[in-house]
């Protein structure tokens, strides 16, 4: 994300919050991506109200064939971040 676009973010959610003070909107944000990813190691899985769940899934290896090539290779097995989005987040933004 441009250095513009992380600005007119942050200004989109100090006026969201009601607040004029934009550092206090960058600390709650970061505050809040800290604690879905502590959360997200220790457990493997965090609930936003009203927003979804995020969740790790663990994807497993396979084994790839190169068209072009012909050759066969190996992918390993890798922890995949997934979000499910709540019914209320859902119906929210369909009536927007």
């Amino acid at each position: 994300m441009l250095p513009k676009e992380k600005t007119k973010f942050f200004n989109q959610l100090a006026i969201a919050m009601n607040i004029s003070d934009l550092n206090m909107a960058h600390n709650f944000y970061y505050a809040y991506i800290k604690m879905i990813a502590r959360s997200l190691k220790k457990c493997g899985k965090i609930e936003s109200p009203d927003l979804g769940v995020f969740y790790m899934k663990e994807r497993e290896g396979r084994e790839i064939g190169m068209i072009n090539t012909k050759v066969k290779t190996r992918i390993n097995s890798v922890n995949v971040l997934k979000f499910d989005v709540d019914y209320k987040l859902k119906a929210f933004v369909k009536n927007l």
